[in-house]
Formats: C-alpha cells, sequence, structure tokens
C-alpha cells in the first residue's frame, strides 16, 4: 500500500515539474528571455497550486472518504478533454497584446496548462488524506509521503533538460505528457480501490462537519482535529513557506542577470529548494543544528556586502557561496516547519497554509517588487528575513546591553546621515562614504548575531546604506526596472564613457570626449566584423531588387545606426520598452538621433514578431543583435526563424548575427541551421585589439554571416579572422519545438 501511495504521488509530483518547462519553452517564441518569464510562470503554478491545495482542504472537510474519492476521480477524467496541452490562437492574442506582458502570460498560461496542472497539483494533500483514513499502522503521520512527492519534483526538474528536451521536441513531449497522465489517473483509481478495502472504521471516532452522518455508517467524515491551531500559529506556517519561496526566485533572478547568465540555471535553486523539502519531511529528517543558522548569518553579511559592492567574481565561488546560503535559508525553514506539523487530521488545512506562504513569495519578488525596488533589493531583503526568524541557541535572546542599545540605534542614525549626504543623484562616488555605508552596519551586524531580529535591523541598515553605492560602472544616472530586467545608465569614472548595464552585462556604450557618431566603441569598433560588413553594404554596387533597407533586431544603444548613410532606411527592433526610452532620451544617448541614416524607425516588440509584418523581400540587411548574455532567445534562431528572415531578405542581402556570449558557443548551432537551409555561412572572430583600441573601449566580439548563396558574402574571403562555417557531426539543427542548450555550452 506504502508502495503504491508512493510511486501515485512520485509520478504526479513528476508530471507537475516536466509541464513547466514545457509550457514555457511552448512561449518562447512569444518572450524573451528574462529571469520575470520564469518568475511569473512560478507565481502562476504556485497559485494554481494553492486551488489546488483549497480544493483539497474544503473537499475533504465536506465530504466522506468514500464520497470523496468518487467525487475526485471524476474530476480527474475532465483535464482529458483538453490534452495533449499545446498553444491556442487565443493564446497567442494574450501573449502579442502588447504593453507589460505579465498579465498577458499570465492567461496564456490559464489556457494552456491551468486545468491539467490544477488536477494534478491536488495529488499531494488529497493522496496522503485518503493514507490517513485507513488503518495502516503509518496512517497516523503520513507526513513521510510528502517526501516522495518531492523526489518526483526533484526527477521531474532534472529530467526535462537532460533528457526530455534533448530526444523529442514539442508535440512529442506534449503527447507523451498525456500519456503519463492518463497512467496518473490509473493508479489514482488503485488508490482509491485501496482506501476504500482499509477504510478505517470511524464508529469509535466522534464524527463532526457539515458532512457528518451517524457513526454506524461507514462513510463518516472525518474526525475534527483534536488540537486547536490558532491565527499565529497559522502566520508562523506561512512565513516560514514564504522565506524559501521567495528566497528561491530571488536567487534565480540574481545568478541569471547580475552573476552569469546561463540558461537552465533556475534549475539549481529549484532542485535545492525541493531536496530542503525531501529532507525536512523525509521519515528521519534532517534538522539542522541552531548554530547552522547563526553561521548563515555570518555568511549572509558577507554575501549582502557582495551583492550591494558588485562584487561578483570570481563568478564560480560567489555563486556556490550564494547557493549554500539559500540552501541552508530554506532547509532551516522547512525544517522548522515539518516540526510544527500537526495532526493527520489537520493535514491538508497545513498543506494549505504552506502553499499560501509559497504563493506569497513568488507574487512578492514578481509582481510587487519591481514596483517598489529598481534593483534587487527584494532578494537581500529576505536573506536579513531569513536570520531573524532562525532558530536560537540555549544562550542566545532578544534583549540588548544598554551599551550595545546605544550602538544599534547610532548604525541607524549614521546609515541614514550617509544616504543623504553621500548619495550623488542616484549613486556614491567617495570610497570614503561607500566604506561608512558597508563597514559601520555589517561589523554592528556581527556584533549582534546573537541577537536575530536586532541583526536583521542592522543588515536593513546596510541593505538601505548600500543602495546608495553604484558600483565600478561608476556614478548612475538612471536606474530602473520592468519584467525584461534591470537597467542602468552610468558614466565611467572618468568621464569619457557612458554605459548602459543590463544587470551586470554592458549593452552599449557612447563616448562623451567626441561629438562623432562614429567614434564607436565596444563590439561596435571601426575594425569590428559588423562595421566591417555594414561599411562594405554602403559602398558595394546597387544589385537587382536592393531596396536600401536595414533591419535591426536588439536596439541597444543604437550604436549600429550610425554606420547608416543617408540614401539607407533602417528599423530597429525592440522588444523592451525601457531600453526604447533611454536609447532616444538625447539625456542619456542620442546615438539613434545622430545617425546618417535617411530614416530611422524604432518598431517596439519581439523582433521575430514584428519582422514578420514586413513584406517580402523588404531588406537587405537583417542584424541580429540579442545573444550577447547568456539568456538567448532561442526563438529567434531557430529554423522557422530563419525561413522568415530569409523570406524578408532582398535577392543578395544576407544575415548577420552577433553571437558573442560568455556561456554558450553559438557558432556550431547557426552552422546546422545552414546546412538544413542550404545556406552559404561564415564566421568571423574579431579576437585582436591593438592598445589603442583597448583603450578606446573596444572587446572582441564573434559574428556569424548567413546567405542563400556564395556572391553576397564573397567580400568575407581572405579577411582576418573569417572562415567558411560547416557543420559539426551530431548537432541537429533547433526548431521553434526542439533546442539542446547544453550542447551549446
Amino acid at each position: 500500500m506504502v508502495a503504491a501511495f508512493s510511486f501515485t504521488l512520485f509520478l504526479s509530483a513528476c508530471l507537475l515539474f516536466v509541464i513547466q518547462p514545457m509550457v514555457g519553452k511552448m512561449l518562447l517564441p512569444y518572450l524573451g528571455g528574462s529571469a520575470s518569464v520564469w518568475n511569473v510562470c512560478m507565481v502562476f503554478f504556485q497559485a494554481t497550486l494553492l486551488l489546488g491545495y483549497i480544493y483539497s482542504h474544503g473537499s475533504t472537510r465536506w465530504l466522506s472518504p468514500k464520497r470523496h474519492t468518487a467525487v475526485h476521480l471524476v474530476l480527474l477524467c475532465v483535464p482529458l478533454v483538453v490534452l495533449p496541452i499545446g498553444l491556442t490562437p487565443q493564446a497567442r492574442e494574450f501573449l502579442t497584446g502588447g504593453g507589460d506582458p505579465t498579465l498577458g502570460l499570465l492567461m496564456a498560461l490559464v489556457l494552456i496548462a491551468g486545468l491539467p496542472f490544477l488536477l494534478v497539483s491536488t495529488s499531494a494533500p488529497v493522496l496522503q488524506y485518503w493514507f490517513s483514513r485507513t488503518t495502516h499502522a503509518q496512517a497516523k503521520d503520513p507526513y513521510f509521503l510528502y517526501a516522495a512527492s518531492n523526489a518526483g519534483s526533484f526527477a521531474g526538474l532534472l529530467l526535462y533538460p537532460l533528457m526530455i528536451e534533448r530526444v523529442a521536441p514539442l508535440d512529442e513531449q506534449a503527447w507523451w505528457w498525456a500519456a503519463g497522465y492518463g497512467l496518473l489517473l490509473l493508479l489514482v483509481l488503485e488508490c482509491a480501490v485501496l482506501t476504500w478495502r482499509r477504510l478505517r472504521d470511524p464508529a469509535a471516532e466522534p464524527a463532526s462537519g457539515p458532512a457528518s452522518e451517524p457513526a454506524s455508517n461507514a462513510t463518516a467524515a472525518p474526525p475534527a482535529a483534536g488540537e486547536p491551531i490558532s491565527g499565529r500559529r497559522r502566520a508562523h506556517w506561512v512565513l516560514l513557506a514564504f522565506i524559501p519561496s521567495s528566497l528561491m526566485l530571488g536567487l534565480t533572478t540574481y545568478v541569471t542577470t547580475d552573476l552569469a547568465s546561463v540558461p537552465l540555471l533556475w534549475v539549481v535553486p529549484l532542485a535545492l529548494y525541493l531536496l530542503t523539502f525531501i529532507l525536512a519531511f523525509a521519515q528521519r529528517p534532517l534538522h539542522p543544528p541552531w548554530w547552522v543558522g547563526r553561521g548563515m548569518c555570518l555568511v549572509a553579511v558577507a554575501l549582502v556586502v557582495a551583492f550591494l559592492a558588485e562584487m561578483n567574481y570570481p563568478p564560480g565561488p560567489v555563486f556556490t557561496l550564494h547557493v549554500g546560503l539559500f540552501f541552508v535559508a530554506a532547509l532551516v525553514a522547512h525544517s522548522v516547519l515539518a516540526k510544527d506539523r500537526p495532526d493527520a487530521d489537520r493535514l491538508t488545512e497545513y498543506f494549505l497554509w504552506i502553499s499560501v506562504g509559497g504563493v506569497l513569495g513568488g507574487l512578492f519578488n514578481a509582481l510587487v517588487a519591481p514596483l517598489l525596488f529598481t534593483g534587487l533589493y527584494e532578494y537581500v531583503l529576505v536573506i536579513a528575513l531569513a536570520c531573524a526568524v532562525r532558530p536560537t541557541g540555549p544562550r542566545e535572546g532578544e534583549k540588548l546591553t544598554v551599551r550595545k542599545a546605544g550602538i544599534f540605534w547610532a548604525l541607524v542614525a549614521i546609515t541614514a546621515f550617509a544616504v543623504a549626504h553621500g548619495a550623488n543623484r542616484f549613486g556614491v562616488v567617495d570610497p570614503t562614504i561607500a566604506m561608512a555605508l558597508f563597514g559601520v552596519p555589517a561589523v554592528l551586524a556581527c556584533v549582534l548575531i546573537e541577537k536575530p531580529r536586532y541583526f536583521a535591523v542592522a543588515m536593513v541598515c546596510l541593505i538601505v546604506g548600500g543602495a546608495s553605492y553604484s558600483g565600478f560602472h561608476g556614478r548612475a544616472l538612471l536606474q530602473d526596472r520592468n519584467f525584461y530586467g534591470t537597467l542602468r545608465v552610468a558614466d565611467s569614472a572618468d568621464g569619457t564613457l557612458r554605459q548602459l548595464i543590463d544587470g551586470n552585462t554592458v549593452h552599449g556604450r557612447q563616448r562623451l570626449d567626441t561629438d562623432e557618431c562614429l567614434s564607436l566603441s565596444y563590439y561596435y569598433d571601426p575594425s569590428s566584423p559588423a562595421a566591417r560588413a555594414l561599411n562594405h553594404y554602403a559602398r558595394a554596387e546597387p544589385w537587382p531588387g536592393r531596396t536600401d533597407r536595414v533591419a535591426l533586431i536588439g536596439v541597444g544603444i543604437g550604436s549600429l545606426s550610425c554606420l547608416a548613410t543617408p540614401q539607407q532606411h533602417w528599423d530597429l527592433y525592440e522588444l523592451n520598452p525601457l531600453v526604447i526610452h533611454v536609447a532616444t532620451n538625447p539625456a542619456y544617448f542620442d546615438l539613434i538621433a545622430r545617425s546618417p541614416a535617411g530614416s530611422t524607425t524604432i518598431i517596439e516588440g519581439d523582433g521575430r514578431v514584428r519582422i514578420e509584418e514586413a513584406p517580402p523581400s523588404h531588406y537587405d540587411v537583417i542584424v541580429v543583435d540579442a545573444f550577447s548574455s547568456g539568456s538567448i532567445p532561442i526563438h529567434l534562431l531557430t529554423l522557422e526563424a530563419l525561413e522568415l528572415y530569409l523570406d524578408r531578405l532582398s535577392p543578395g542581402g544576407y544575415l548577420l548575427f552577433h553571437v558573442s556570449n560568455r556561456m554558450l558557443d553559438l557558432p556550431p548551432i547557426l552552422a546546422a541551421q545552414a546546412d538544413a537551409l542550404d545556406l552559404t555561412a561564415y564566421v568571423v572572430r574579431d579576437d585582436y585589439a591593438t592598445d589603442a583600441e583597448l583603450a578606446a573601449g573596444k572587446d572582441p566580439s564573434v559574428w556569424v554571416f548567413l546567405a542563400p548563396d556564395d556572391e553576397p558574402l564573397r567580400f568575407l574571403t581572405g579577411r582576418p579572422g573569417a572562415e567558411r562555417l560547416e557543420g559539426a557531426p551530431g548537432v541537429r539543427p533547433w526548431t521553434d519545438g526542439f533546442s539542446d542548450l547544453l550542447s551549446a555550452f
């Protein structure tokens, strides 16, 4: 019986954590690669899970066990009418509606996966409730089954990127998931039969509740819980569930924007989150001793200082410390949560409040924090909260001595003064003030480590003060945040460069010591492959069908538009409205305004979606410059995307892809695409720079050129760093239904 229930819970949880990345991949062609996409998806799945737990709690309170099994089996049959899941036309309309995509994304998720996910999410509380109503020896404490559920979640989470995604296209994945759901339905039926056969005789138990019947009836409702549950205890459950949920999303956003934009990196925090559940709710749970919480606080001080000061290198050790802190904080919170679990009769209510805490954590990070903060401060604030609620040791307490209390309140005053005095618009530039902002609160936090709540207040002072520090990028003129990420405009320390920074990735530099638009830097130096190619295009003899139109997908600050000529017309496609605002505001950048192009048109929206609106053979050159960070928009380089670009390309034109990337090797992928479409392909690696070019701000770059035949790319023959790009054995072309990111590392 235990094996049947455990395997059913394992399969249901596995299905839950396979459908999440699968649905996300279906939405990819309509969304960018920002961490917010995953965060919003997590909010949806957490909220749907909460609805499932509400149903589980309400139905088990109002229905007797036998009636509940029958009703639940009928409800599980309902999602069969919408399987296999897929992207409907109405869902596409929600995704392309314009404006902030949060609401449209949520509506699309409801249409695509809402019903199947909702019913599968009920398995954990419902099956544990059924088991608790049987005569099995372990029925009085069925929480050990939660470990089987989380093990299934863990397995599904890892199986998708490591195996499923690599062997099957999306349509096949959807059919296999539907088959798994059918198997789950049969297993739940088996569990229902086992429950009916071994249902505990309630004759000796006092029946109560809206569904109660005479004691002689074997289908009597479950008894009321013997222990009262106070509102304070419920709030404590919510808080303990809120902290790991918020930390998981905060860490995911941090590591994918500020540390290393590695695709699939969100798997690591979520996997560790599930692992802490498994360890905390196992039959022999792992409960860390109280002194682990104190060690967590010491590490938290160091990591918060590093976060605020933007000390992200070397990324490997920094990432390890952040992940380690998250794991300990989540394990401590979940262990306290597991220790405080109520009797089995309160099981569904208990899981309901845990789900409420998880949803609140997701809502805070995905929807509330972007409205409150211009940076990822929710992450470090919840770290401080985790330290505040840690279990204390035998000699730890909350009272302060008079001396420490005076120091504590002096800290608050010093922080307020330093922020007011040291902040120069959006950034501190005085190193002495910066030392005060970081040093004083950090030292006092360490002094107060035995007093968790006061320690947390000291950490908040550290965060408030450190928020005025602008880091090594220089004085900030603007820092803002939206669905697509956190953007900052900052001037270098010597005042010669103005930079656009997304997380810790520079997306463009403009020189301030010259009025010449063509005095480029960064990836767009006059000697760069992009500059040479566009200059060659401008000087080339007109060919039949030439349109003198250029499309640029990914604007940045508009550097490439400075390479235009007066007879050319440029269409600039940009997904992020905040980037458009910054690139077109003369207070920040004016390269687009000074472009020599005959006309420049900025088109807001996903480049692939919006370029489909252009007529065939509309552009001579299409530049795709959206791969400079690790979170690449895969849908911009699939076979379907390339076929669209080629249709919009005039005879004699070519495609230019900027594939400089710290984490992924994209030229072999484009080589496979070129082979599949019978295109000519060149890769040009600009990895040499003189001292003068480096001083001017030039960075190495890698570009891939594609054309229907050899003639448009003949000018690359013999160029330094240019070589014919051939397909590599074993590399499959990527499509909208298939991509293998692991092969590109």
